[in-house]
């Protein structure tokens, strides 16, 4: 196993909106975030050698029936 660098970024994509399925509304409906993190992370087994990712994680609220 390599070293492991890792960067945390919160609230990018805070206050916008996505079209996304709703389950309560039953179809595609705008969302805001209301929160988000993304992860950065690379591991590095040598100089020109490593695996990078990143993930995405927000909480979303639905702008037709209010469900998180």
């Amino acid at each position: 196993m390599g070293r492991i660098e890792e960067k945390l970024e919160e609230n990018k994509t805070k206050n916008k909106e996505f079209k996304v399925p709703c389950v309560k509304c039953n179809g595609k409906t705008k969302h805001k975030v209301l929160q988000s993190v993304d992860y950065y992370w690379t591991e590095w087994y040598s100089k020109e050698n490593s695996i990078n990712s990143i993930d995405h994680y927000q909480i979303i609220q639905c702008e037709g029936c209010e469900t998180i």
